[in-house]
């Protein structure tokens, strides 16, 4: 039994299997809102950027020292956070670690033959990017590209320190 798996809510469903190469396909026939980038494509961050919908607040955090019993807090003068990681541990459970799960539409992962996925060296000079083959003959013969979407999820664990300069 098949189901409908596009929604109009979210307005993403493909009307068209090939496309003239713009980013979702959309196009009005000028280059003004034409955003292109290679298939080819690493970006480096030195922060990382979230919708805010995604975001949870962290319930039942304990922060020390204690202010002690009745202390009131005044005014908070600064607040800083920065993640945590361990240098002479790499894998200390406690590193702030982003670990991404992506969704490829339109595209196949290209494998090794034991179903490992293929690396090659990155911009960043290391085993960094997976390549992804999309089967083009289709849309080639119409002269027009071939839409490959991606969905990406990221889960966040590890550890921040938080400091708060207060007077109380």
């Amino acid at each position: 039994m098949a189901g409908n798996h596009n929604n109009d809510v979210l307005g993403l469903s493909i009307t068209d299997r090939c496309c003239r190469g713009t980013t979702g396909c959309d196009w009005d026939g000028t280059l003004r809102r034409v955003v292109n980038e290679p298939i080819y494509v690493q970006k480096v961050y030195d922060a990382a950027l979230f919708n805010l919908q995604g975001l949870r607040t962290a319930a039942n955090q304990v922060f020390s020292p204690s202010l002690g019993e009745g202390a009131r807090i005044i005014r908070i003068l600064d607040i800083r956070c920065r993640k945590f990681f361990n240098p002479a541990n790499i894998n200390d459970a406690r590193n702030l670690r982003a670990i991404p799960t992506t969704t490829i539409s339109g595209g196949d992962v290209v494998e090794d033959g034991c179903g490992n996925p293929v690396r090659v060296i990155g911009p960043d000079g290391t085993a960094s990017e997976t390549l992804v083959y999309a089967n083009t003959q289709d849309c080639d013969e119409e002269g027009r590209g071939t839409p490959i979407f991606g969905t990406q999820n990221v889960e966040i664990v590890g550890s921040v320190i938080v400091e708060i300069d207060v007077i109380f």
